[in-house]
């Protein structure tokens, strides 16, 4: 989870959960009633919800899509309205792979391979020799598998895969561990 932007005013958040895939959350400062707008396709915009609460789930948001959000306080009565606020932008995410690995018993060689993520148009494959740092791309590709041909006999290696989407990357995937 991390935040993307914040409002002139502070009390709009827009943050963006990779976890949950399909939605964006606002988190708002404290007013009686807000106006929760998106707008998408840089000009068609839309009513998402009148709340009282001070956080807003858009549960409609397309994957690896971005959104531009504005929202507006509601007094008792109209005058007291406030402004609407300044906009402010979020992409939706994309999950990270779930990688697993294996020893090719005919080459030897390691073989990472996932399921198709969501939103995934290709693969970024990343490999370390130390589990925690200095992971370098390896391999870019639209498979869902991947063989390491450069692997040396008797290293341990640490491989990690991002997911990379038509607008956004995911996180990187746990690491796995082959010698």
């Amino acid at each position: 989870m991390f935040l993307l932007m914040q409002s002139l005013m502070n009390w709009l958040t827009i943050i963006h959960l990779g976890q949950l895939m399909k939605m964006v959350s606002l988190v708002i400062g404290s007013v009686e009633q807000v106006h929760i707008q998106k707008q998408f396709l840089r000009c068609f915009s839309l009513l998402l919800a009148t709340v009282t609460t001070v956080t807003y789930a858009d549960t409609t948001a397309a994957i690896d899509t971005q959104y531009t959000y504005t929202v507006q306080a509601l007094g008792k009565t109209e005058d007291l309205n406030g402004a609407v606020s300044k906009a402010v932008s979020a992409t939706s995410g994309i999950a990270k792979p779930d990688v697993k690995g294996s020893i090719n018993a005919a080459s030897g060689k390691p073989v990472l391979s996932w399921e198709a993520v969501e939103g995934a148009v290709k693969y970024e494959i990343y490999r370390s020799t130390k589990s925690t740092k200095s992971y370098k791309l390896v391999a870019t590709v639209e498979t869902l598998t991947y063989g390491d041909d450069a692997f040396a006999a008797g290293t341990a290696y640490y491989y990690k895969v991002k997911a990379i989407g038509a607008v956004s990357k995911s996180a990187e995937s746990s690491y796995v561990k082959l010698t």
